[in-house]
């Protein structure tokens, strides 16, 4: 049971975060360059929550089922 709410965490986390990412991504299309718009997503929060939602399902996915 806990493998699977870790599971739907990570993934609910992953696709906030991504939803604020392809969000953001109209500031290259008003002159931003890729390495400004990468620095820019690095220091945002809500931007970081995918890689949250990565860090969890991947070390869920990797533990010994118990």
């Amino acid at each position: 049971m806990k493998k699977l709410l870790l599971n739907i965490l990570g993934c609910l986390l992953v696709i906030i975060g991504s939803i604020f990412i392809i969000s953001y991504l109209n500031m290259i299309d008003i002159g931003y360059k890729i390495n400004e718009y990468i620095h820019f997503i690095i220091r945002r929060y809500e931007c970081l929550i995918a890689f949250l939602g990565i860090i969890i399902l991947v070390f869920n996915n990797l533990g010994g089922n118990k």
